[in-house]
């Protein structure tokens, strides 16, 4: 396993305040600030490393939000950085939590390699 990503004691915009409005001309909605710092922030701490497929990813996350909002932001960084070509690959995906209290800053330590299990076996026993 690689450590690609190492973030501790920081504060991770909630996929509840994604969006900061409506464009006027546009009617398009737009990204708010903080959801746009947090991708910035991932895309940048991202350790540049090449993985041939599959993929296996392992999320280590300690933060009181819910897990799916955070780990669509830290697989959308990891494809945008190049270190995958396309989250498709990825065939494995653990995540583990620790609950923290409301208000609490966040910590993601993540994880990468090349899977070493063909998972289309195990659908086969289905």
């Amino acid at each position: 396993m690689i450590k690609i990503l190492e973030l501790k004691n920081i504060k991770l915009a909630s996929i509840n305040k994604k969006y900061g409005g409506v464009n006027k001309h546009t009617g398009r909605m737009f990204l708010s600030k903080d959801y746009i710092s947090t991708q910035e922030m991932l895309y940048l701490s991202l350790r540049k490393v090449k993985i041939d497929s599959p993929i296996q990813l392992d999320i280590y996350l300690e933060s009181y939000k819910d897990i799916d909002n955070i780990i669509h932001n830290i697989v959308n960084s990891i494809q945008k950085k190049g270190i995958i070509k396309n989250d498709r690959d990825i065939n494995c995906l653990k995540v583990y939590k620790k609950a923290l209290k409301k208000g609490s800053l966040d910590s993601i330590h993540v994880f990468i390699k090349t899977s070493e299990l063909d998972y289309n076996k195990q659908f086969e026993l289905l």
